[in-house]
Formats: structure tokens, C-alpha cells, sequence
């Protein structure tokens, strides 16, 4: 069972989806949450829904495409808890494009939430580690896309590539002071936008991208909250530079499951 009795999860990206499933299922492993996101409505939601579970909880509303907010939000977590235990980075943006249609503005946009958020949230969250003698954890919620390709996210795929390197550098540069840096590659997850593409009549491709994931199915979001925050945990206290996959086993090969 994961334990996160007391600790202080910054949980980045939180205001939906599975950044609020990340967000409560810290609170039932015992976590104080620090919530954050662009929208305060989301986020004040998600707090309002962690204090009932008797933990306690700090909304905080940021864009992590600017670095002074991202810095902010570890700056508020430390100022209301007095210190940052772990920091899990589910913020991301993605819009399909064709690889003609990108240009500098959406690239900007797309890497500059993906990665760089996600570079400047952990480095502060490291620095407060330090400074505070915390064994602490970093978290990023990656993608199948950061390590293999798909049409018409060129820009997606290289942020979550980024990520996926930029985490291993993180666990190298931070080791030394018993901080791990770990990320969730997650595979296609039931959410909004696949609930979404079933209303609008997209049922045949959906179930068509099924077969090529062995596990014939989507993630739950339950499923890639439970390894984000195992990553978060002691459990994981010897997982360092590491890449899990939570995919149903899509990026073992790219052709059909059959039989």
C-alpha cells in the first residue's frame, strides 16, 4: 500500500482529468496537497474536495509556462507547510497539427508549458529539498510520444522527449542529495478527450487503436495516479532516472496484437 502519511505532494496541472485524480488519490495516502493549475475554479474545487477527506490542501492558480508562477507555487507550498516532499508535473498542452502548420508560436507555446514548467517547478522544488534536508521526489508525467512517434504532435513529442531527458539529467545532478527524479510515460488514458471522441461518432477509430496496445484497452486514470505516486513514494525509494511505462504495452512494437 502506498504510504504519503504528512507528506507535501505539489501536485502541478491538478485542476482535472487525471492531474485531479493524481491530486486526490495523494490525499487518501495520507498527503497534504499543494493544487495547482491555470484555472482557480479547478483548482478550488479539487482543495475543497481533499479537505473532505480530512487533508489538508492549498489552491494555487499558476500558468507554468511563465517561470516566476512556477517558482511561485513551490514558494506558497513552502511558505503554508514548511517544506516540499514531492513534486508530481502532470501540466502539459497539446493541440494536434499538422507538421506543416506548426509554427514558432505553437512550438513556443507547446514546450514552454511541457518543459520548460516542468524544468523550472523542479528545479525550485529541488532547491527548497536542500535547503529544508528532504529526501524528496520528482515526478513527471511523461508520454509514449516522448519515445516513440506519432503523426501530427511533432511538437508534443518533442517536449515529452525533452522530458524524459531531462529527468535522467535531474536524477544525475540531484542524487548526491538523496532527491530521485522519475517519469510516468503514460499510453492512451479514458479521459475527456476519448469520451469526447466516442460522442463525436469516433467509436470505430478508437476501438481500432485498441488492438494495437496488448492489454486491448485504454489506462484508467486511477492507473497512471497509482504510478505517479508510487514514484512519489518510499516504495520507489531505489527508482532513480527511470522511465515506466504505463501503456498496456503499446510501445513494445508498433504492430497489430494478434491471436
Amino acid at each position: 500500500m502506498i504510504d504519503l502519511t504528512d507528506k507535501i505532494v505539489v501536485v502541478a496541472g491538478a485542476s482535472k482529468s487525471t492531474g485531479r485524480i493524481i491530486a486526490l488519490a495523494a490525499a487518501d495516502a495520507g498527503a497534504n496537497v499543494v493544487v495547482a493549475a491555470r484555472s482557480a475554479a479547478g483548482v478550488e474545487s479539487v482543495a475543497a474536495e481533499i479537505v473532505a477527506k480530512d487533508r489538508e490542501a492549498l489552491a494555487v492558480t499558476a500558468d507554468f509556462a511563465s517561470v516566476e508562477e512556477s517558482r511561485a507555487v513551490i514558494a506558497q507550498a513552502v511558505e503554508r507547510f514548511g517544506r516540499v516532499d514531492a513534486l508530481i508535473y502532470n501540466a502539459a498542452y497539446l493541440v494536434r497539427r499538422s507538421i506543416f502548420k506548426i509554427d514558432e508560436a505553437h512550438w513556443d507555446q507547446m514546450l514552454d508549458t511541457n518543459l520548460k514548467g516542468y524544468f523550472f517547478m523542479a528545479q525550485a522544488a529541488a532547491k527548497a529539498m536542500v535547503d529544508g534536508g528532504v529526501r524528496g521526489a520528482i515526478v513527471g508525467i511523461s508520454s509514449t510520444a516522448g519515445s516513440v512517434g506519432y503523426p501530427g504532435i511533432a511538437d508534443y513529442a518533442a517536449s515529452k522527449g525533452g522530458m524524459n531527458a531531462l529527468t535522467k539529467s535531474l536524477a544525475l545532478d540531484l542524487g548526491r542529495w538523496g532527491i530521485r527524479a522519475n517519469c510516468v510515460a503514460s499510453g492512451f488514458i479514458n479521459g475527456e478527450s476519448v469520451a469526447e471522441g466516442e460522442a463525436a461518432g469516433g467509436g470505430a477509430v478508437l476501438n481500432a487503436l485498441r488492438q494495437f496496445i496488448p492489454s486491448r484497452r485504454f489506462a484508467e486514470q486511477s492507473e497512471v495516479a497509482s504510478a505517479a505516486l508510487f514514484m512519489a513514494s518510499d516504495l520507489a525509494g531505489y527508482c532513480n532516472g527511470s522511465i515506466l511505462m504505463v501503456d498496456g504495452g503499446l510501445t513494445l512494437g508498433n504492430l497489430p496484437a494478434v491471436g
